[in-house]
């Protein structure tokens, strides 16, 4: 659609007296005439016209598509907690008893209640659940945060959370539904890896899914130092024919296939099987920064019939510059010899097995139980066998270790909490990590300092992990081990 540039109120006048100019026996106009008057009326209905529609068209549009595809925003929802209770053995504890953390002025606490009646055991305490009376991201408070006893109830000395409150979010801002709609909207194609992890998201007990997708791979033909490349060839499903060399090749010409990760195995679908070929397969060594000698097992006889290869990665496998494109290349190189038939691959696939795997983390939220919520994941996953990928569902392991926060002297005469938000805002930092992300020192010491930034704190200092935190395809950080050190600043 093309842009419509709008006329000002005093262009819109302009128009308007030349049209009557041009369309009547009236030659001139005053700048006191009533035709004036009724021109700059004219001139303002349409220009707040126009404003108005311009700013409310988008959103009523895609207000529109919402609506169409039944698309709600996501509703705040409250936290969820277990609480411990000490008192004398058999005293109840009512449903609907309010428990809170200690509230500041920049701080409000966080009022609890609890949904399931409980009794004091023989032991002296219990554990109840109970929800949040509000709802957002800062009702998840941290563990022992909850200790004041609203209701009172008799036999109850104290209550204490030994574990963190969980499950509380914000409502969906536009931007996210957006971003979410845009996420279904490719989840209506099949066999496709959004269409797989947005489809796999909605089992019930999902928090979000990470995927590790197939490597991208290159593969290009060297004849002399001139490339062409063949990479589509290489990544396409249903495979292209091409030849992996020129029709008359010389020693020294040879074949590049890459990718942005090790890899250790693969199958060649040969379309017409070549003769006469001697070559070897090489690596890039980075401790010799040379090209090696591979040792592999290759049942395709230096690519030229049907038949799969596969080799341990060398120790010294790294990265180099080929064709303008750094990865980590192997290549099949012709040392001696001539095509007697020049062989044709239709597809040569580095990886194994076929359809291509994508490995989908699952995630679940702390509310649920993460074998449960697997196994919901892993029956759904049979109905998004595709052509194109495979869903390969796991459960990363997951880190859980406490940030290490140091606040000396506490600043306000201790009448501030600067701990406790510090610890939430890190905590959601590290709670919005996918695999494959890592988060720098950077922003851990902003998600420390923009809690009381400009009052209570003067520096943050991060001092544990040394450059940055990665998250890895086997290990989740829900939190990660930071030490953190804070100066405080002045009221």
């Amino acid at each position: 659609m093309a842009n419509i540039t709008p006329k000002t109120r005093e262009e819109l006048v302009q128009s308007f007296i030349d049209a009557v100019i041009a369309n009547s026996t009236i030659t001139s106009v005053s700048n006191t005439s009533t035709l004036i008057g009724f021109a700059q009326a004219v001139a303002s209905i349409i220009s707040n016209f126009y404003n108005d529609l311009t700013l409310s068209f988008p959103s009523t549009v895609l207000q529109g598509l919402y609506d169409l595809f039944n698309f709600s925003s996501m509703s705040a929802t409250p936290s969820v907690v277990t609480i411990t209770v000490t008192g004398t053995s058999g005293s109840p504890i009512p449903i609907g008893a309010q428990f809170s953390t200690s509230g500041t002025p920049s701080n409000p606490a966080v009022v609890f209640q609890t949904t399931q009646s409980a009794t004091i055991s023989s032991s002296g305490t219990t554990t109840i659940q109970a929800v949040s009376t509000t709802t957002g991201v800062n009702t998840n408070v941290v563990a022992n945060s909850i200790t004041n006893i609203i209701t009172p109830i008799i036999g109850v000395s104290s209550i204490t959370n030994l574990s963190p409150a969980y499950d509380g979010a914000n409502a969906e801002n536009a931007t996210n539904q957006l971003n979410r709609f845009n996420q279904y909207l490719d989840s209506i194609s099949t066999g496709t890896v959004s269409s797989i992890t947005y489809n796999l998201s909605q089992v019930s007990g999902v928090s979000k899914l990470s995927t590790v997708t197939p490597p991208y791979y290159y593969g290009f033909q060297d004849a002399g130092g001139t490339f062409s490349d063949y990479s589509r060839s290489l990544n396409s499903p249903k495979g292209i024919s091409f030849s992996p060399f020129v029709p008359s090749p010389s020693v020294g010409d040879a074949f590049y296939i890459g990718a942005d990760r090790q890899f250790t195995k693969s199958y060649l679908d040969v379309e017409t099987a070549g003769s006469g070929l001697y070559a070897t397969w090489q690596y890039w060594d980075d401790s010799t920064s040379g090209w090696n000698s591979l040792t592999l097992t290759d049942n395709t006889l230096n690519g030229q019939v049907n038949g799969s290869l596969y080799w341990s990665a060398p120790s010294g496998w790294g990265t180099t510059v080929v064709n303008n494109v750094r990865a980590f290349w192997l290549r099949l190189s012709l040392t001696s010899g001539s095509y007697v038939t020049m062989p044709t691959w239709f597809q040569f696939m580095p990886a194994d097995p076929i359809p291509p795997i994508v490995d989908i983390y699952v995630y679940p939220t702390a509310s649920s139980s993460g074998s449960v919520v697997l196994q919901n994941v892993l029956n759904e996953a049979p109905n998004y066998l595709a052509t194109y990928y495979t869903p390969n569902v796991k459960q990363p392991n997951v880190v859980v270790t406490d940030i290490a926060l140091s606040v000396t002297p506490t600043p306000f005469g201790q009448s501030v909490d600067i701990t406790t938000p510090i610890q939430n805002n890190i905590t959601n930092l590290f709670n919005n990590l996918n695999i494959g992300q890592s988060i720098t020192l950077a922003q851990i010491s902003y998600a420390a300092f923009s809690i009381f930034e400009g009052t209570a704190i003067a520096s943050v200092d991060v001092t544990s992990p040394q450059y940055s935190i990665y998250v890895g395809v086997d290990t989740l950080l829900t939190i990660g081990t930071i030490t953190v050190t804070i100066t405080p600043g002045v009221d």
